[in-house]
Parts: structure tokens; sequence; C-alpha cells
């Protein structure tokens, strides 16, 4: 499922064309003439909006610039539900994809952005967790959320570990144990986005089809920053034909995520500390509440039960079989062919294929 939130909109398209470069990268020119060589594609989501801020100013490319690091100073990702719905003996970020858990897919992404510091909260199941957590990154800081429940209260905790080491100054992004498709480019254009604008808060959001049952993002018509979010069954009409979803994953301001949190209460029918409270403290305060918006769903959409663990694992082996193709591998027949993430092949490889009756399956304990 896609968690519900809030949320703001991305920035309108620049009026800008593009052209061929020999150099293997891309010429971008504004209509004020302003050219700007561009790095290869592969670093697109890193250096984007920085290097479109530069061209805005007239700043030419090829004079050394001084460049704020876009590394966050922390990722902190939760893992301490206890999935009950995937009715398993195993816990939920345990459960594998392509050969490897969620909560390692979760990790590889945030290891991505190459953070200054890494958290992981637990709870359910916790000394299992954590030791398969330490056998996938020795450096991660294992977090223990205490008996107040919410991704708020998690998030305070981590925090609150990360800043007894050494104050976290900077960006914070938060993710979760149980997204296994989210990308470490696409984080990494959040954070670009939210270094650039200088926001208190950038939410990562998704266009769905049918959002039917998921909060709704509500922006301010005059810059698309984030006004709030409202919730399906709050929703008027109008409301409910808005597409743009929240996906619960952030990168925050470390010292107004701190304060904010200072002020999120339990007072709610559910009881718990909700992290989207932070979003409007940060706005009433004064703060930037934007959003980087992805209309590709897979990458934010979590497993709480088998059915969408099987979902998950399709999508995530029809890419993986897709990138080998167009590697240059012959697979003879793409819908049956099943390939681990650890998976490799020699360059005189031309047909991988599996027989239907081989087809794994999540079957689980």
């Amino acid at each position: 499922m896609v968690r519900s939130g809030v949320t703001a909109a991305p920035q309108p398209l620049e009026l800008w064309s593009t052209g061929s470069n020999p150099v293997g990268g891309t010429v971008v020119e504004n209509k004020s003439g302003l050219r700007a060589e561009q790095v290869p594609w592969m670093l697109f989501p890193i250096a984007y909006v920085l290097k479109r801020t530069m061209v805005r100013a007239g700043v030419p490319l090829s004079e050394p610039q001084e460049i704020p690091s876009n590394n966050p100073a922390a990722v902190i990702v939760l893992a301490a539900g206890a999935g009950t719905r995937m009715k398993s003996r195993t816990p939920k970020i345990l459960h594998t994809i392509g050969g490897i858990s969620m909560v390692g897919h979760a990790l590889a992404a945030a290891k991505g952005l190459h953070p200054a510091k890494l958290a992981v909260v637990v709870r359910h199941e916790r000394d299992l967790v954590a030791a398969h957590i330490a056998e996938l990154d020795s450096t991660a800081d294992i977090v223990d959320q205490d008996e107040i429940p919410g991704t708020g209260r998690a998030v305070q905790q981590a925090l609150e570990a990360l800043d007894a080491q050494a104050p976290v100054e900077g960006t914070v992004v938060v993710t979760y144990g149980d997204v296994p498709l989210l990308t470490s480019e696409l984080l990494a254009e959040l954070v670009a986005t939210h270094n650039a604008d200088a926001n208190a808060v950038t939410v990562l959001t998704a266009v769905l089809d049918d959002a039917a049952g998921y909060g709704r993002i509500l922006r301010d018509a005059s810059d698309g920053t984030v006004l709030g979010i409202r919730e399906h069954k709050d929703a008027t009409e109008e409301e409910r034909e808005i597409r743009e979803i929240n996906s619960g994953i952030y990168a925050f301001d470390a010292a107004v995520l701190r304060t904010a949190l200072q002020s999120v209460t339990t007072d709610n029918n559910q009881g718990e500390m909700y992290l989207t409270d932070v979003l409007s403290l940060a706005r009433n305060d004064g703060g930037r509440v934007a959003a980087v918006s992805t209309t590709d769903r897979w990458q934010v959409e979590g497993a709480n039960d088998r059915v969408q663990l099987a979902a998950l694992g399709t999508e995530h082996n029809r890419r993986i079989v897709e990138g080998w193709m167009r590697a240059g591998v012959s697979i003879i027949d793409p819908a049956t062919t099943w390939i681990d993430s650890h998976s490799g092949t020699g360059r005189r490889c031309h047909h991988l294929a599996r027989h239907p009756a081989a087809r794994r399956h999540h079957s689980g304990a």
C-alpha cells in the first residue's frame, strides 16, 4: 500500500530545450539563450536541481563552483511494524523479493545516498530483525522503539539516538523497511530538490490512476507548495478527483524535524504520534513544504500481505529481466523467467529461460 500523508507540488517545467552533446552529456538551453552542459543522464537525478538553479542565475557551469553536498546527514529506516496481515512467523520485512529481504532492499537504497549516519528503528521480533540488519550493515545504528506508537515517535527516537553521538545537522531522510522497489536515484532526486529549494520538508508523492482510499494532496494554487492532506473519508467530491497521494517518504531539515517532534502528541483517534503532523507544524512556523512527485508508483508501494508481496516480486523480476534483455541477453519467455537480484551472466549468454513449473513462488513460513 501507499501511505497517506501531506505533500506539495513539483516545480513547473522550465522553458528549456534539450540538444545533443558530443562529449556524452546533454545540452540545455533556456529562453535567454544561456547554455549549460549537463552531466550524463545516469547522474541526472542527483545534479539536476542544483544545475537548474545555477543556470537560472546565469552562472556558466564551466566555471568552478562550490556546490553543497547532497549526501544527507542521516537516513532513518522505519522497520518496527508487526506486519500481522502477512500471517507469517517470519517478520514482514524479512520476507524476500529477488533473493533479498525487503529491508535489505531498503538499506541498499538508503546507503546509495552515502549518508553520514544510518539508523533503523525496530520493535517487532526485535532480536531476529536486528541480527539480520547487522549482517547486512554492521555500521547501521539499531534503535528500539518504545511503547509509544506511531511513525513520529519512531523518528523521534532515532533522531535522539543519532544526536547522542553528535548533533545531526542538515538533511534527514525517512523511509521504510517494506518498500523494496524504491531506488537510490529517486531518493537522490528528493534530497537534491530539498537542498536546492531550502525546504523545511520535502515529500515524495505518487500519482495514481485510482487514488481511492488514500490521502489526497492539497496544494497552494499560486506556488504549488503543500497546504495539507485530506483523507479519503473526509474529502469532498472535488478533492477525491485529486490523483496525487503521499508516499510517507520525506526529506527533513534536521532542526525543523527536531523542534516539530517536540510538539507532536498522541491526541488523535489512533493514539499515535503521526509524523505527518510535522508538516503542518513546519508550515505554521514559516517553513516551506514541497514535494517531488513520481509516476512510478511501484517505487513507493509497500507490502502488507502476501498478495502485495507477490505483486512487488513480479514487478521487481520484470525489471530485472528487461534490464538483462536490454543489455543483450536473449530470454525466450520473460513471463516465466525469474532472476535473482544477485544474478550475473557471461557476455556470450544467449538464452535464459525457466519452465513455468519451476517458477519461484513467495511461500514463506
